[in-house]
């Protein structure tokens, strides 16, 4: 062969070969099985993973030593009987636990590491195949551990200084909780890559990130995506999903661009929308979230059943059904709780306590504002209330300072008081109260987390807008 012809060849080849086209996991929890399962998958498609957030190798070494010593000891539990034994191994196991969950927790995906990571891809000349998000899900945001949500329009954004990787994703995996119902795909994910062929996720709750089953599905549908995406009948969908292993176990669900296929059976994208059922009336599951969420009667206290509980229910009926809401009138849309809102609710214990955490100082300081102001502090910080006083307290401040109160010289000090209580009250009814979803962060349904609300102003912004208010009341004043 001539060099001439090999040369020939050669580029020929080169030119004929695609690009690389990677998968992306972008993983709030960082589960080993998960992470795994994905890998197995990218191997079998000769397709590289890559895993955001990036762990350091000493990172990776110590959770994989942990994983293994982890496996030991419940294996020596498994062989004796030795009760004084088995404490001391399920104390080691507690205390490996805890060092895994704070190293996990110490890295998380943000839109900086993500814009980073993609122009690295970027200048790499690689594309992207395949997108996966794993964490908790809430209504177009993932998060895990203590790390803040990333949204779905964060992801847009960052995405959109790279347009051709984001052009080059065929499938999306959405593994959190009620993230490929037709409402969620429509509302949040269908608008970020556009030429996406297949989305697989869950349409009601899923399986937790270590168990074996999710890892299963994660495989299979990687494996089988184009089989999905060529599907030409709600038949063929339905026969490739009852294929998928172990699915009649859970509550996953799978869409392409003509079709969507559940436990619920196979539609066409048309059907869905036009089977919409009516989600102005009021169902009894609607009744007891006004009856929570008023918190004015015998039925004021949130139903502590937070799985299955009438909360719940209306929730999923919520979310199975979201994609109605733009069939109803403005004002039965305007009436209609918001999926975040009900959220917020089933888990107030929760955003209750987190809100208590990490405004302890600030609670402090309305008490004293409110003592100066000639009121009785509310003392949130430490006085337990159920949720029906917590409301009845809150509205009843918020009444004794929305009286006129005369801006004179020598009541300058009370004026402020009233200003600074008033408006610090105000934030805390959006965020305990009337739950407004921008003012509670979607991870405070998770115990413990140090995320802070975009609707409680620092102090000193309190004082300033209450001088304000002092200026131009005096303005004012004959």
């Amino acid at each position: 062969m001539s060099k001439h012809v090999f040369f020939f060849i050669l580029v020929f080849s080169f030119l004929a070969s695609p690009a690389r086209a990677d998968i992306l996991f972008l993983t709030f929890n960082l589960a080993p099985g998960e992470i795994r399962a994905v890998q197995q998958a990218a191997d079998k498609r000769k397709e590289k993973l890559h895993v955001l957030p990036e762990l350091s190798t000493p990172q990776k070494n110590r959770l994989n030593e942990i994983a293994k010593l982890k496996t030991g000891y419940l294996k020596q539990t498994e062989k004796t009987e030795d009760d004084a034994k088995i404490e001391e191994l399920a104390k080691k196991l507690v205390e490996l636990m805890e060092e895994e969950e704070a190293i996990l927790n110490l890295v998380t995906v943000t839109p900086e590491s993500l814009t980073a990571f993609l122009k690295k891809l970027n200048a790499s000349g690689a594309t992207l195949s395949t997108v996966i998000l794993s964490g908790h899900d809430g209504n177009g945001k993932f998060w895990g551990g203590i790390s803040e949500a990333l949204t779905s329009e964060q992801i847009k954004k960052s995405f959109a200084e790279f347009p051709q990787l984001a052009e080059s994703v065929r499938s999306v995996m959405l593994l959190g909780c009620y993230t490929t119902n037709i409402g969620s795909l429509d509302t949040y994910w269908k608008g970020l890559f556009p030429n996406v062929r297949a989305y697989a996720g869950y349409e009601q709750k899923g399986p937790l990130a270590h168990v074996a089953i999710g890892h299963d599905y994660i495989k299979a549908f990687l494996d089988r995506e184009s089989q999905f995406a060529k599907a030409r009948t709600k038949a063929e969908m339905l026969a490739l999903f009852k294929k998928l292993p172990q699915i009649k176990h859970l509550f996953a669900s799978i869409a392409t661009s003509q079709f969507h296929v559940s436990h619920q059976g196979s539609k066409t994208i048309e059907e869905l929308y036009a089977s919409c059922r009516d989600l102005g009336g009021e169902s009894p599951f609607r009744q007891k979230f006004n009856c929570a969420y008023q918190g004015e009667n015998e039925c004021a206290e949130v139903p502590k059943d937070t799985k299955a509980g009438p909360l719940r229910k209306f929730y999923e009926e919520l979310q199975a059904n979201a994609h109605c809401r733009e069939m109803l009138t403005v004002d039965a849309d305007h009436s209609l709780p918001k999926a975040e809102v009900v959220l917020s609710l089933i888990f107030f214990d929760n955003i209750r306590s987190n809100f208590l955490r990490n405004y302890r100082a600030e609670l402090e300081q309305l008490d004293r504002w409110l003592t100066a102001a000639g009121q009785a502090p509310l003392t949130l910080a430490t006085k337990a209330r159920t949720r029906a006083e917590l409301l009845a307290d809150i509205r009843r401040a918020r009444g004794a300072l929305q009286t006129e109160f005369p801006a004179q010289e020598g009541l300058r000090e009370v004026f402020l008081a009233r200003v600074k209580a008033g408006q610090r009250l105000e934030e805390i009814d959006k965020i305990l109260l009337t739950l407004v979803p921008a003012c509670v962060p979607s991870e405070w349904v998770d115990p413990a987390i140090p995320t802070r609300s975009i609707c409680l102003n620092v102090d000193a912004n309190v004082e300033k807008s209450a001088e304000k208010a002092w200026e131009k009341a005096k303005g004012v004043t004959p």
